[in-house]
């Protein structure tokens, strides 16, 4: 699957999201992945979650070598409205998944309502910290960035991921994620995965959020 056809069709909505709340959007995203308003969340992490967070960072080359990855020690949970509510729905529209299975993606609403805690349960074979989602905050704080540089000078940027849905036969799961590599450059993506006979296989990768400093 080519990971850029799939997101082509979130890109109309998404620059337009961009440009009308620039900056903002980085102090949004941290109040989506801070938790301030848990709707959504995940009272365990499973092995298979794991797998499908470890795969995702490797679709989405966020794994470089020679570098680590700083991730977010809690789940993201999701306001109830505004940016992350409407993010939610435009994944619920366009994916072809969640439109054969509806059930499948409004299971994000069923989700217990806290944030979850995640332990080093990635796999050793790249490098990567657990930071506790207080770190977020100062990306939005002057020489905010900078201070997580010279703290962890080989990191290739922060992710933070939602829980993980499962269709009602566990063979399909969808998550959420947003990945920082500068202040001013950020990601976010809805994945599907499909269960294949060693691995999961990406079905569907939708670019919700879009930010660059040429933007600003």
């Amino acid at each position: 699957m080519k990971l850029k056809d799939q997101t082509t069709i979130a890109l109309g909505w998404m620059v337009r999201s961009v440009n009308m709340c620039g900056k903002l959007i980085c102090v949004f995203l941290l109040a989506c992945s801070l938790g301030f308003t848990p709707v959504f969340g995940q009272d365990r992490i499973t092995s298979k979650d794991y797998e499908i967070y470890r795969q995702s960072l490797i679709d989405l080359h966020y794994i470089q070598e020679g570098f680590s990855v700083l991730v977010s020690n809690r789940t993201a949970a999701f306001d109830s409205s505004g940016g992350c509510a409407s993010s939610l729905g435009f994944f619920l529209t366009e994916s072809r998944v969640s439109r054969e299975d509806p059930e499948f993606g409004t299971n994000f609403k069923k989700l217990p309502g806290e944030n979850t805690s995640l332990e080093y349960e990635f796999g050793d074979d790249f490098e990567h910290y657990l930071v506790d989602p207080s770190e977020l905050e100062k990306i939005g704080v002057r020489g905010g960035w900078e201070s997580l540089r010279q703290r962890y000078p080989l990191m290739s940027g922060i992710v933070s991921f939602s829980g993980v849905v499962y269709s009602l036969s566990k063979d399909k799961a969808v998550l959420y994620l947003i990945f920082w590599k500068e202040e001013s450059w950020l990601d976010g993506y809805y994945m599907v995965y499909s269960q294949g006979s060693e691995s999961w296989k990406l079905l569907e990768a939708f670019k919700v959020w879009h930010l660059r400093p040429e933007m600003q």
